[in-house]
């Protein structure tokens, strides 16, 4: 048995890697969170709602993560905002509040320095993230 790869990438600037879409611009890689579930065409539910059968705080700080996650993975604010924006948007449908989400968004990117990584702010990043609705 052989395993076989298949091209996938559209372009030779551009792939995704597992849970990384890499792009070089201008030289440079850059790098942002890839989501193969986001090509489907139906919707997924990747994390629990907030009538689930779990604590509160559990729910928020699994979104906390998933933020922290997402911005590890993106080399620019502007793509890790709006893949936060769209996990916010998301989670607000599951029965999320977004006084609460950016509470504990904003107490995570503080413990890990999120700010440092794209020179903003302390609190700068988050309140970007929010700036709409809180």
């Amino acid at each position: 048995m052989e395993l076989q790869l298949n091209k996938e990438n559209e372009n030779s600037t551009s792939t995704n890697f597992l849970d990384l879409h890499i792009s070089i611009e201008n030289g440079v890689f850059r790098t942002s969170l890839y989501d193969k579930r986001d090509d489907f065409g139906f919707r997924i539910t990747r994390l629990p709602y907030r009538d689930s059968n779990i604590p509160c705080k559990m729910f928020y700080s699994s979104i906390a993560a998933e933020s922290l996650r997402i911005c590890r993975a993106s080399s620019t604010s502007n793509k890790a905002k709006a893949s936060i924006q769209t996990l916010v948007d998301r989670m607000v449908t599951q029965g999320a509040d977004r006084v609460h989400m950016k509470n504990s968004i904003k107490k995570i990117f503080n413990r890990h320095q999120v700010n440092l990584k794209y020179g903003i702010q302390a609190n700068g990043f988050v309140n970007q993230i929010f700036y709409q609705f809180c």
